[in-house]
């Protein structure tokens, strides 16, 4: 069970110190550790920090996430990138409260979501959100090399192979 004090304490430095990212990370990695996990609280925890990082592009935003709450909990993640996917599709505003995002938004969405099944393993999975990532923004180097990534391992040499060479000659 989490100590509810401990997490009143990560609370209290993120209202302290606003920007900080470190206590909101250790509450999700605190309830992540809890047992049973509570996951509409973790959701709860998750929410605001993906969606920060969605709108900042942070392309190593999955992996970060995926380290505090553990691969067990990684069908949460790929939900809520689902979601994300398709609310920002719909409306281009996370819920009906908030204001439009930038179409960039939508693309760190769908990166987040090609991310969670490539750490899945699921690498046809993954190869398709790609492609819908880079119809929306042909030209992202986090696609290519991730897209690269994907068919390594997947088994396909040349096609990692010309995916890197793609993302390299992006860059």
């Amino acid at each position: 069970m989490m100590c509810v004090c401990r997490l009143s304490v990560l609370d209290a430095i993120a209202v302290k110190h606003p920007r900080a990212h470190l206590p909101a990370t250790l509450a999700v990695r605190a309830l992540a550790a809890s047992s049973p996990v509570d996951e509409s609280a973790l959701r709860a925890r998750i929410d605001p920090i993906a969606r920060k990082m969605l709108r900042k592009g942070v392309a190593a935003m999955l992996r970060g996430l995926l380290g505090a709450v553990g691969a067990a909990l990684l069908p949460l993640l790929d939900t809520m990138a689902g979601e994300y996917v398709a609310v920002l599709r719909d409306t281009g505003r996370f819920d009906a409260t908030s204001e439009e995002e930038p179409a960039s938004t939508l693309f760190w969405a769908l990166f987040m979501h090609a991310r969670a099944a490539y750490e899945r393993g699921d690498h046809a999975e993954a190869l398709k959100r790609l492609d819908a990532a880079h119809a929306h923004t042909p030209t992202s180097i986090d696609v290519a090399s991730l897209r690269a990534k994907t068919h390594k391992r997947a088994g396909n040499a040349t096609l990692a192979y010309q995916a890197a060479e793609a993302a390299r000659d992006m860059d």
